[in-house]
């Protein structure tokens, strides 16, 4: 939302229409200065230790938001004394700058904090940052000297440390499939992700790299699941249960059944399809009728 903020050498408050919120100098953590992709405006983000409550809710940075060519004539509550004696000099009674170059050096004076910029990485676009999304939230990925960030919402940090592997380079797209079960039926509809694994993707290889930062395609790894998620939407059984069968199904054939007799080969048993054979109920118009031979199947059904 919308707030006055006032700073002050030990905290600074908040002051909205709704809430009004006063915050330790020494509950700020890291400090970031980026630029947004729209050439705009620039984003100031605070990071919190404690967060801010909100009812439930945590909020763990703060994202403002400045126009990038909005300059203003600042006068500082602080006298030359106070200046050099309290800051070292490091502020300035008066400013004339841009809004977001005064807030961000009083914040990074008054709280004792290094302002984070970009690190130099460039896009194939030439920026500083990769636009994509965080579930279904839309905004800038930052790839920094030791981190990740990601805003506008939800303010996402990622440590370089805290990484044990990244899965590179998918493309996906969600396709969606409708069905009806039939006249009257309610449609149904389902989706399923389809993933195009890249070959490389230079800058953010480089960076990845430049990082000690591990990589890994994860096509072989989730080739199998992808196979038993495609057989149970469709019903099918997956490939193991294929080779199972088939196997079962080379062992039968190959099992003798001590039960069946070769047409070609002696046997003193005379069987019905024997032309020779003659059995109770026999007569001489069947006798005449063209003899039929039934083949028994060479498998064990034909034991039963």
């Amino acid at each position: 939302g919308r707030y006055d903020i006032e700073i002050f050498p030990t905290f600074f408050r908040l002051r909205g229409k709704t809430y009004d919120y006063k915050i330790q100098q020494t509950s700020v953590g890291n400090l970031f200065l980026l630029p947004k992709l729209d050439d705009l405006h620039e984003m100031f983000v605070i990071g919190l230790d404690p967060p801010l409550r909100q009812g439930q809710t945590l909020y763990h940075f703060l994202v403002l938001q400045f126009k990038k060519e909005e300059e203003k004539e600042i006068q500082l509550n602080l006298d030359d004394e106070t200046v050099q004696k309290e800051y070292g000099g490091k502020l300035e009674p008066q400013y004339e700058a841009p809004v977001y170059e005064v807030f961000s050096n009083v914040f990074h004076v008054l709280a004792k904090k290094k302002i984070i910029k970009p690190s130099g990485f460039k896009s194939q676009h030439d920026e500083v940052a990769v636009k994509c999304s965080l579930k279904a939230n839309e905004g800038y990925l930052y790839p920094l000297e030791k981190c990740f960030l990601f805003i506008p919402k939800p303010p996402t940090l990622i440590k370089n440390g805290d990484i044990d592997k990244l899965m590179r380079f998918q493309l996906v797209f969600r396709v969606s499939m409708t069905g009806n079960a039939g006249k009257g039926a309610l449609t149904t509809s389902r989706t399923f992700d389809v993933k195009f694994c890249m070959k490389k993707f230079d800058h953010l290889d480089s960076y990845f790299h430049s990082k000690n930062i591990r990589t890994e395609n994860d096509t072989e790894d989730k080739g199998q699941q992808v196979l038993d998620d495609y057989s149970e939407y469709f019903g099918g059984d997956s490939d193991d249960d294929l080779k199972r069968d088939s196997k079962r199904n080379d062992e039968d054939s190959e099992t003798v059944d001590e039960d069946f007799v070769d047409e070609d080969s002696e046997s003193d048993v005379a069987e019905e399809y024997d032309e020779n054979y003659s059995g109770v109920g026999s007569s001489t118009e069947e006798e005449e009728l063209p003899k039929k031979k039934v083949k028994v199947s060479k498998s064990k059904s034909a034991k039963a």
